[in-house]
Order: structure tokens, then sequence, then C-alpha cells
């Protein structure tokens, strides 16, 4: 259909995979994604209001016939004005089919939807991520969602191909946070842009499978990610100690035959702490959605998304990874319908429900968003 068709296309294009320089082209090409929006919440102390969301540019240049360098900044707006983030940044070189090998910046191979859409809500179905793959920065995010250092990837035939990553330690600045049930500090899961507070390396891989004759993807992903302190001064342990030795795994779908589209992704998480911090055991956590869609009259789409993220919360035996972090077991259910306007624009409308786990009240929010690009 023609609204599939011209999605497939952007995506080709702006999605700019680190896989994807073939053409002997050596002028630069650029582009730009942006958003505005409307959003309401019932929540207590929430007002509707407008927003206009990250400005995003991106560049890529094949810069000999072999190597290619990509670059990509977000003006994020953090609700009092915007702050520049470097999100990608990275040179590679392809060798070949089955290997190409890039340094820098990059979003971890983990999973279907950290690895396709990146920060342009117009590629996406919904206004939202699922919650607990939210970037690192983000109020819900549990994992990192970028990396910093080496990544392969390769085509093994057979509708086989891999992407692996060896890349810097993740921190936590712990220095705001006071131990106890019930204690957090809200804080964010910090990469290592410029240097490696500690030897410990954060490795993952993942290896997808595409079924060719049918629109299906299948990928399995693993990670062996250490968190260490970040607080120069006044942390629970000494700067660049391991905190936590966090393994996970999982795996992810994708299926989209221009009328039905179906895509799951689910993590394992098992967070083994070090002596001293919270009980210094480890503990496990589960994190998954199953979102469907359905494509009608050409230019509409309703989806709908169901969420949910489930760890040890209780009082006695609690997981000192999410407290840390100030994370509440939830649940989310999201529906969204999508207008293509135009070629390069779309409106999307979606309520989202969050159910938090214990007393907590659940809330809604109503938000419909105008994103576009610029190619």
């Amino acid at each position: 259909m023609k609204t599939n068709n011209l999605k497939k296309a952007l995506l080709a294009s702006a999605l700019f995979s680190l896989g994807s320089f073939t053409h002997t082209a050596t002028a630069f090409e650029f582009g730009a994604f942006g958003d505005v929006s409307l959003s309401s919440s019932d929540s207590q102390g929430e007002s509707t209001g407008f927003a206009i969301g990250g400005i995003d540019l991106y560049t890529t240049q094949k810069i000999s016939d072999n190597t290619s360098a990509f670059f990509e900044v977000v003006f994020e707006n953090d609700g009092s004005g915007f702050v520049l983030d470097v999100e990608r940044y990275s040179i590679k070189r392809n060798f070949t089919p089955a290997f190409s090998l890039a340094a820098g910046r990059f979003h971890a191979p983990l999973g279907y939807w950290n690895r396709n859409y990146h920060h342009g809500v117009l590629l996406q179905d919904t206004v939202s991520r699922p919650s607990f793959i939210d970037f690192e920065d983000g109020d819900s995010a549990i994992l990192p969602m970028h990396t910093i250092g080496l990544m392969a990837e390769g085509k093994l035939g057979n509708g086989l191909s891999y992407e692996a990553s060896l890349g810097n330690s993740n921190t936590f600045d712990t220095s705001n946070y006071t131990p106890g049930p019930g204690n957090n500090c809200g804080c964010e899961i910090g990469l290592s842009n410029v240097s490696d507070p500690s030897d410990s390396k954060t490795l993952i891989g993942r290896l997808k499978y595409d079924a060719g004759r049918i629109p299906l993807q299948v990928s399995l992903f693993s990670m062996k990610n250490a968190i260490v302190e970040g607080a120069a001064t006044g942390g629970i342990i000494p700067f660049g100690n391991q905190l936590f030795s966090q393994t996970v795994y999982g795996f992810d779908l994708f299926y989209d035959d221009d009328v039905f589209s179906a895509q799951s992704e689910y993590y394992r998480l098992e967070n083994d702490a070090a002596a001293g911090i919270g009980d210094g055991q480890s503990h496990s956590a589960d994190a998954y959605y199953v979102q469907l869609g359905w494509r009608f009259a050409e230019i509409f789409k309703a989806t709908y998304r169901y969420e949910s993220l489930s760890f040890d919360s209780a009082s006695t035996d609690q997981d000192a990874y999410f407290a840390i972090l100030g994370r509440v077991e939830s649940v989310h259910h999201v529906a969204a319908l999508r207008y293509e306007l135009d070629d390069s624009n779309t409106l999307i409308f979606e309520v989202n429900r969050t159910d938090p786990a214990g007393n907590a009240d659940s809330s809604n929010s109503y938000t419909v968003d105008w994103a576009f690009m610029l190619l």
C-alpha cells in the first residue's frame, strides 16, 4: 500500500542504518526530524499544554569507497529549554558483506525498537516509546540505549545477520542516594562518552533472522553490563568501583504485511549487586511489550500496545538496581491512531494509561503529535 511503502522509504533514508552505506556518492546527506504536540493528563498537578519536541539533525557521508561517517545531534526540550545531546557519532569501514567495523557512539543493539526507530516520532506508530526502553536520561529508563566503543555487523547468509558491540561501562551517580526501603535518588544511567572509570566493559550481541518470503524478522540478543560508581565524591562506594554486574537477554519480533503488523520484545534482567549494595544479592526482572497494528483506508493506522515491568519490589527483598533508579513496577496500555497527512508528515493521537504497582493511583495521558521530516 502507498502509506506503508512511503514509510519504508522514509525508514530507508532516515534510519541511516550503519549497515546501509552502499552508494558511491561523496556529498553530504542531511536531514532533520521534528514534532509539535498538545498533551493533557489526569494526574494531579498536570495541565494541558503545547510542546515543541526535540530537533533531530543528522548527516552522513561516504568518505572513501569503503568508509563512511555518521553524526546525529538532538536539541532536546527538557521542559525549561533546549539542551544539546550528541546521540550518535561514528566512522565505519566495510571489509566484506559478512564483516564491517565501526567506532564511536551508537544505539545499543538491544531489540527492534532501539535499532530502527531512533529519535524521530514520525518513524513510530505511537507517540511514545515503550516506557522501559526509554533513552537513559528518561524518567522510565532501565537500560543503557546507547553504547560508546566498537560495533561489528555483517550478513551471514540464509537470512541471518548479526550486530555486536564492545563499549564502556555505565555509571550511577549515587551521591544523592540514601540506602534504605523507599529511598531513591532518581539516578540516570550514565554513559562514559570520553573515558571509562572502570576497566570493565559492556558487551552486547544480537543475532537476527529475516524470513524473506514473509515479512517477519526475529532476533535474539544479550548484554553483559558493568554499572560502576560515577560520583567523584559522596557516592555510596568509591568512584569507579562496581555497583552491579548485569546480564540481560531477550528476543524481539517484527511482522508487517501492509495491513496487519505485530511486534514484541522481551527482556530478562539479572542484577548482581556488589557486597554492601542493597542486600548484596542477585535479583531478576522481566520487561516486555506486545504491539499490534491495523492499517486501513491507506492513510490510517490503529495501534494498541501492552507493556509490563516487574521486579523484586518488596521492601524486605528489593532490587537495589531499581531502587537507585527510582523505578516502580507498572503496566501500560497504549492506544494510538496515526493519520498520514502527506509524504513526510503525520498526525498521531495517543492515549496512554499507566497502572503502577502498589497503592499508587493509575493515570491517563492524552497526546496529539504532528511529526515531520525534512529530506
